[in-house]
């Protein structure tokens, strides 16, 4: 990318003691604010930087400045060309025949940089000059310049505060987008996105809502990527109504989704097809204590939005629960008062089906996702453990299989600790709880809870001791032995 020291061709007035009679007196102000400009200019607008960037040029001053020479692959030719700039002329000399090219560029810019633009050998030059006066977008122009075909075409893009160079199409060659979203106390103002497509010779223009947030995003699993523009605002935690605006260029549509009333957003895999989905969430916590919550998933490719009411949930996690591509969402209301779980419920959304499902998770203050039944998809479990002066507390483990529906909850005791390990050899993980004396082993896959009477032990670990498949557990009695329990063969040793 490339930018000459000033604006090229817009007026031109002399220095020096001339100046006393410049009919143009705000001339003063605008060099000391255009000095800072063409020093930012120096230090990073520069031929050998690439050119995906966003610009924003605050001002222009119009003054003759020095040519600028740019190298590189523009008529398609074997051999480096080189491009002499000097205002709106452009001389291109082909490395491979040492011919020269003369051209005029249609309007001034001040920003200049090397394109992939039309899917054909050789780079195109493209020629802006974005400008915002208060931070507002003024209407600009784009120049671009085909050396292998001998064209210049210009192009009013409307008004832009922002420039990137991208594939949106998912045809051969880039487009250039030029977006001029402003906020003002964090909403967004009336936006649009302009796509200038080389290759058809044509500027698309969309309406985007009052956006504040602009992402670049595959959505429908299709070639090319699809704009998603957004207006998320939160005031005291809570959201406000938003809209979703996703531009696809490839189709030529840009509809736009009231998404309720979020303040956070993901992109997401949550169907199991090709391309992301939108969640909007509004969880809301006062005191710990989750208020009435809903989330809304958007699939861009089909349209289809939908709302979920989620209860009063303060936590959601994405997890692959059921076995089937696309992830769900669990959102649960764990509260803990002096570390100790209150009721709790969680509640599964499976954007794949459209259901959802409640479960009671006992008093948990811990939730963990463990593959425990060795079938496709993660279970959850909740735990309560909870230790007063180094002592366990009677404890619940609540597993829930949203593949298969119940939860179940087994009393495991008092334990100080719990691990999660693979000891049977069989499909599915084992649960360790650990008391002072004791250690048990719950297999939910079969819903049987062993316990091992040890003695009083001072440490353990898992291990694989006999080769087989399953680890061991070595414990480290208080007495100084040493006690092995191998669960695949219910022994200890």
């Amino acid at each position: 990318m490339f930018a000459p020291s000033a604006y090229l061709g817009v007026r031109s007035h002399t220095s020096g003691p001339a100046d006393r009679r410049n009919p143009h007196p705000e001339d003063g102000v605008m060099r000391q604010a255009l000095q800072k400009i063409r020093d930012g200019f120096k230090a990073f607008l520069t031929p050998a930087e690439p050119a995906r960037r966003s610009l924003a040029v605050e001002a222009l001053e119009s003054r003759h400045t020095p040519a600028v020479i740019m190298t590189g692959e523009f008529d398609g030719l074997p051999g480096t060309d080189t491009a002499t700039i000097n205002g709106v002329n452009v001389r291109i000399t082909s490395g491979g025949t040492g011919v020269s090219h003369n051209y005029v560029l249609p309007s001034a810019w001040n920003v200049g940089q090397r394109v992939e633009l039309d899917g054909q050998p050789g780079e195109e030059l493209l020629f802006t000059n974005l400008t915002t006066i208060n931070g507002i977008a003024v209407p600009a122009k784009a120049s671009v310049l085909t050396a292998r075909t001998g064209t210049v075409r210009g192009y009013d893009i409307g008004k832009a505060n922002s420039m990137q160079v991208l594939d949106l199409d998912g045809q051969p060659g880039n487009e250039v987008l030029f977006t001029n979203l402003l906020s003002v106390n964090g909403i967004g103002q009336p936006g649009q996105a302009s796509v200038l497509t080389q290759r058809t010779q044509e500027v698309t223009t969309y309406q985007v809502s009052k956006a504040n947030l602009m992402q670049v995003v595959d959505l429908d699993g299709q070639p090319g990527s699809e704009l998603l523009f957004t207006n998320l605002l939160t005031i005291n935690g809570f959201g406000q109504p938003a809209q979703a605006t996703v531009v696809n260029h490839r189709t030529r549509q840009a509809p736009t989704y009231q998404v309720g009333s979020p303040n956070r957003m993901q992109i997401a895999e949550l169907d199991g097809q090709p391309g992301n989905d939108l969640l909007f969430t509004n969880l809301v916590s006062v005191n710990g204590f989750g208020q009435p919550a809903q989330a809304t998933v958007l699939a861009p490719r089909t349209g289809d939005l939908r709302s979920y009411a989620v209860g009063g949930a303060n936590a959601m996690q994405l997890a692959e629960l059921d076995g089937q591509p696309g992830n769900e969402l669990v959102f649960t209301n764990m509260v803990s008062i002096n570390g100790i779980g209150q009721p709790s419920r969680a509640t599964v959304v499976n954007p794949r089906t459209h259901l959802m499902q409640s479960y009671d998770a006992g008093r948990a203050n811990r939730l963990q996702l463990v593959d425990l039944d060795g079938q496709p998809g993660s279970e959850m479990l909740f735990t309560n453990l909870l230790t007063i002066n180094g002592f366990g507390q009677p404890v619940q483990a609540t597993v829930i299989t949203p593949r298969t529906g119940p939860a179940k909850t087994y009393d495991v005791g008092s334990p100080s600790s719990m691990m999660v390990a693979e000891l049977d050899g069989a499909p599915g993980q084992e649960l360790i709880f650990a008391s002072g004396t004791s250690i048990s082993v719950l297999t939910h896959r079969t819903q049987e809870f062993t316990t091992y009477q040890t003695g009083r032990w001072n440490s353990f670990y898992v291990a694989d001791f006999d080769g087989v498949a399953g680890d061991e557990i070595r414990v480290s009695l208080a007495n100084g032995k040493l006690l092995t329990i191998n669960h695949r063969l219910r022994r200890m040793s």
